[in-house]
């Protein structure tokens, strides 16, 4: 990132952001949905690349927790409460294509909960790849690699479900 931001500290490797910016330049979604807002940091820099909705949800609002603005939805709300998940679910299977980030506190668990309601070309990503959340911990079928060389180098999993 450039600019004034450029300092912003955020739990994410060098060069996620430049991987991100070209993914959204390369991919358009309806939506963001984020699991694990954390600081807010990552969140921020997300609504300067992305100009659509992007709901972010986390269990605790952080001391170091920025300021969210403008098109962002944030949750103070734990995803696995059930009417939680169901606005969840209901913001996947609705109309347009959804990126799906998992970032909280049990990466293998929203994923195989949540990536059960993508639509065919839905993407869904997770971070710690190979630390929290491993390849043989996601059972959701109809997942293929997608776009590997850009976020692998950056730990984050990436996938699309496919038109099959």
């Amino acid at each position: 990132m450039k600019g004034p931001r450029a300092h912003w500290n955020m739990a994410q490797m060098e060069g996620t952001i430049p991987a991100f910016q070209k993914f959204l330049k390369q991919e358009r979604f309806e939506r963001i949905i984020e699991i694990g807002t954390g600081s807010g940091m990552f969140t921020r820099a997300l609504a300067e690349m992305f100009k659509g909705p992007i709901m972010t949800f986390d269990i605790v609002i952080r001391e170091t927790r920025v300021e969210l603005q403008g098109h962002v939805d944030e949750f103070i709300k734990d995803v696995f409460d059930p009417l939680v998940h169901e606005l969840i679910r209901e913001q996947i299977t609705s109309e347009g294509r959804v990126l799906l980030l998992c970032d909280g506190g049990n990466k293998p668990k929203e994923v195989n909960t949540f990536g059960v309601y993508l639509k065919p070309g839905d993407v869904i990503m997770a971070h710690d790849f190979g630390d929290e959340i491993h390849e043989e911990s996601v059972k959701v079928e109809k997942l293929e690699p997608f776009y590997q060389d850009l976020f692998l180098p950056v730990c984050w999993m990436c996938k699309r479900r496919s038109h099959e």
